[in-house]
């Protein structure tokens, strides 16, 4: 019988071994008298993890080093250099932190010192922005700004040009330069705002838009004044005939800035399945009280029943109501603090507490409260949390976490994390990477000309003055060029920036094959410039002179607006808000095209994508919707499609987006704002100007902004590519790049470009070869090379002409005369059809109204370089004045 006891005391003994084995993986390490599991790392790292009677985890550990690049804590634990004197205690005895040795630290000459153990560049002293613990960084600068002579000072302390004063715009931001004003006399073909000093083109008076502060030019206007330019797929508001998608009709948003189409006619019903907002909005019942704002007014999540509940810190009074909490330090210590005098109940406390009476009762990393009735319960340490509904604490890793704990770069370390940032950012406030150097400007077009405005200081100049109607605009910050569209000339221009912020030679590029360019983008690594073309329904590129043209998408574009190009990776990405709204991306060869963000049914995904933008550090997509009034992100495949902001107060009509360091950067048109938000949380929201002309597309103008954290390398100059007319980015190619040739033209296996030619027997012996040409002088961005091939070209080109002159000379004299009366009779008919189908393209136009909702007309400038044919001068007088931008209807 005895033995029969050993032996299955023998066997359990070993099946709870076999148990135990199985517990921990192996990146794991086994305590040796608990069935605990702690990373593998932990082991030996001068920490006790296991909470057992004999800390294993520290038990036979070799003797401590720590490598050149660390340094080691009083209690022999090694840490990264750069951890020390951060402001933050990463020894677990503090030492990293001691006043006396940190004391010691001297900054460097290109620093500032905060005092004490705070080092920030040289270039943030005095910046306007406080980037000292304490703000010491700019006590004692003195006056802000000081202005020049062509400048006026606001009463906030900014300065604006003089030409800015008295023009009925707020570009102080205090509304100062349009105070104390004398009375402003417009001139004759102007309209005089009633309330403001604004002058405004006649032809803008009653034409639908809301162009003076007050709205006077659109007050006491006859209806027969608005002429309807809308297409059967869109409806007309009533006042202003702004054309928006019928489905936006009677949908519970005021999308007309009259409202007419929300007006009494609307009869607003939902689903069974469906919650009404309060503004008639349909969404899911799954979405009423679900912690999120989906309704506009954020009436889904009103009058929702929240169960209350003490912290796990608090005792619970009311004993699992959770109406009345007190801290646990106040249970059982004399007084009553519950108005059920529960906290003293004479039992709970007679029992004693059994945490003080075993110290070791909870695993590692638990902390032992003490519950109702004598009990008790273990919970974690911060940054640990209980595994798999066990009672073993485990370390929670910050940097996997959904919400973002870091700018840039996170560690996860035992119980915590820690922050640290690319090359060319420094780390501020132990989380957030500022770029070096000086603070980014924004540069935006703002129609009548093109600005920048200091980020974070409100310093606002002039970059391009006088521009007929400047839409989209980006640059190539190593060669200082800045590009920029104008709707009003159609056309695509450049100017060479200069440090001062002024500009030099300004050039038209692109002035054919061009109608309405709502978005541009600048590839700064091959030097091409991509546009979307809202007119023509296209994607186009071209080099930086615009010798070289080439169109790359022409098929399933409805209303293609906004437009970004990653050239490292060799993608472009672009938006359309046309019947079918999307983000899609494709090589910008214009191959591999993929739909990445689509409108579904029944999901408020996306309505109209207006702005587009790339954050090439956190290698994501920001986009802002104009109608759901949000700002969307997803990374570069469109997967992880997340919700930054939805806000209808401050996302009104947004047109571009642009991103940067830890924000984003909107333009606003129905409020002529630029604002800002966080790109992780949404908030820390900021109107940095208010009261603009009329600001369209915003770009962030940084060193910093068009290099990515990954090495960016020209693939056509490394490989050396031999293309007569565009080599491309293609991230679908085994060379990662291309050669293409313009509109009509067919690549060659050797990289050239030709035209069909139709084959003909020769009627004689061909000529030998030409071996000499005339030189041909071309721009090249990459590196001079000779193409053998080229001359072979020339010397066919010469063959087959003296083919062509043998053939005529056979066919006689009558063949001649025949074949010349038929070309100039083509040439007759071809004139009278272009001639034909101008007047008509002319009579059947459509307004940019009609493509974007955005868009308002041209400035006076632009509306003299229309020409009106006599016979049609009667019939425009009575049509609204829009953007010199049109397609066929």
């Amino acid at each position: 019988m005895q033995q029969f006891i050993l032996l299955v005391f023998s066997i359990l003994v070993l099946g709870s071994v076999l148990v135990k084995c199985d517990i921990c993986t192996q990146d794991q390490f086994q305590c040796s008298t608990t069935l605990n599991c702690i990373p593998l790392s932990w082991k030996c790292d001068d920490d006790v993890d296991c909470g057992d009677n004999d800390d294993s985890d520290e038990k036979k550990c070799p003797p401590k080093t720590c490598s050149s690049d660390e340094i080691q804590c009083n209690d022999t634990k090694c840490i990264p250099q750069r951890w020390q004197c951060d402001g933050e205690f990463d020894c677990d005895d503090h030492s990293d932190e001691d006043e006396k040795r940190c004391a010691s630290k001297t900054c460097k000459p290109d620093e500032f010192s905060c005092g004490g153990q705070t080092c920030i560049p040289q270039l943030w002293h005095c910046d306007h922005t406080d980037d000292c613990p304490g703000g010491q960084d700019e006590v004692g600068c003195g006056e802000a700004t000081t202005c020049s002579p062509e400048e006026i000072k606001c009463n906030n302390g900014r300065c604006i040009n003089n030409r800015w004063h008295c023009d009925g715009d707020n570009d102080c931001g205090d509304n100062s330069d349009e105070e104390n004003c004398q009375i402003k006399f417009c001139k004759d073909d102007e309209f005089g705002c009633k309330n403001s000093t604004k002058c405004i083109a006649k032809t803008w008076r009653c034409d639908g838009d809301f162009d003076c502060p007050d709205h006077s030019d659109e007050m006491e206007c006859s209806a027969s004044t608005h002429v309807d330019t809308c297409s059967t797929t869109h409806f007309s508001c009533k006042v202003t005939k702004e054309c928006i998608h019928k489905s936006w009709k009677c949908d519970g948003e005021k999308d007309c800035e009259d409202g007419s189409d929300e007006d009494n006619d609307c009869v607003y019903t939902c689903r069974a399945d469906h919650f009404k907002c309060e503004n008639h909005h349909c969404i899911h019942e799954v979405m009423r009280c679900d912690g999120n704002e989906d309704c506009i007014d954020g009436s889904d999540e009103k009058n929702c029943s929240v169960p209350q509940k003490c912290s796990s810190d608090d005792f619970d009074c009311s004993l699992g109501l959770g109406t009345h909490c007190i801290s646990r330090d106040r249970i059982c210590n004399g007084v009553v603090d519950c108005h059920n005098a529960v906290d003293e109940d004479a039992d709970m406390c007679k029992k004693g507490n059994p945490c003080e009476k075993n110290p070791n009762i909870c695993l590692a990393h638990g902390i032992c409260r003490n519950q109702f009735n004598g009990s008790y319960i273990c919970e974690c340490h911060a940054g640990f949390a209980k595994a798999n509904g066990t009672e073993i604490c485990k370390d929670i890793d910050e940097c996997s976490l959904d919400h973002r704990v870091c700018s840039q770069i996170c560690q996860n370390t035992k119980g915590s994390y820690k922050c640290s940032c690319y090359e060319g950012y420094t780390l501020e406030k132990h989380y957030h990477c500022r770029v070096d150097g000086e603070l980014p400007w924004l540069i935006f077009a703002n129609r009548r000309d093109i600005r920048r405005l200091r980020v974070d200081s409100g310093i606002m100049e002039t970059l391009v003055e006088e521009t007929e109607n400047s839409i989209a605009l980006d640059y190539d910050f190593k060669n200082n060029y800045l590009f920029y569209t104008d709707s009003a000339t159609e056309q695509i221009l450049r100017v060479n920036l200069t440090p001062n912020g002024s500009f030099v030679k300004k050039e038209i590029i692109i002035n054919e094959g061009i109608k309405a360019p709502d978005g541009l983008a600048v590839d700064w690594l091959y030097n091409h410039i991509y546009w979307t073309d809202t007119g023509l329904d296209q994607i186009s590129v071209a080099d930086y002179f615009g010798n070289k043209q080439k169109t790359l998408i022409s098929t399933g574009l409805d209303d293609p607006r906004a437009i970004a190009v990653d050239p490292v990776n060799g993608y472009m990405y672009w938006s359309d808000w046309g019947m079918k709204p999307k983000i899609e991306r494709c090589g910008m060869d214009g191959q591999g095209r993929q739909e990445l963000v689509v409108k579904k049914e029944g999901l408020d995904i996306i309505e109209w994508p207006n702005g587009l933008t790339i954050d090439y550090i956190d290698e994501r997509l920001y986009w802002i919707d104009a109608k759901l009034h949000r700002i969307g992100t997803s990374n570069f495949d469109g997967t992880d499609v997340r919700t930054v902001i939805t806000n209808g107060e401050d996302i009104k009509m947004p047109f571009s987006l642009a991103v940067f360091e830890d924000t984003l950067y909107w333009t606003d048109w129905s409020t002529d704002s630029i604002r800002s938000v966080d790109k992780f949380s949404g908030t820390k929201l900021k109107t940095l100007s208010l009261g603009l002309y009329s600001v369209m597309d915003i770009k962030v103008y940084h060193e910093r902004k068009q290099q990515s954290k990954t090495p960016a390398v020209n693939q056509c100059t490394l490989n050396l590519a031999l293309c007569s007319f565009l080599c491309l980015p293609s991230p679908g190619s085994q060379k990662k790049y291309v050669c293409v040739c313009k509109d009509g033209e067919t690549l060659q296996p050797n990289g050239s470009c030709s035209t069909a030619v139709i084959t003909t027997l020769p009627l004689t012996t061909p000529k030998p070869a030409v071996t000499s040409t005339p030189a041909i002088t071309t721009h090249k961005l990459g590196p001079s090379y000779t193409d053998a091939n080229q001359h072979h070209d020339v010397a066919n080109s010469t063959d087959r002409a003296e083919l062509s002159v043998q053939a005529e000379r056979s066919v006689g004299l009558v063949a001649t005369i025949t074949a010349g009366i038929v070309v100039a009779a083509l040439v007759v008919v071809i004139v009278i059809g272009l001639f034909v189908y101008r007047r008509y393209n002319a009579r059947n136009q459509k307004s940019m109204n009609f493509d974007n909702p955005v868009y308002r007309k041209t400035t006076t400038s632009a509306d003299e370089q229309c020409m009106i044919s006599p016979d049609e001068e009667i019939q425009s007088s009575h049509q609204p004045l829009t953007a010199n931008i049109s397609e066929n209807v």
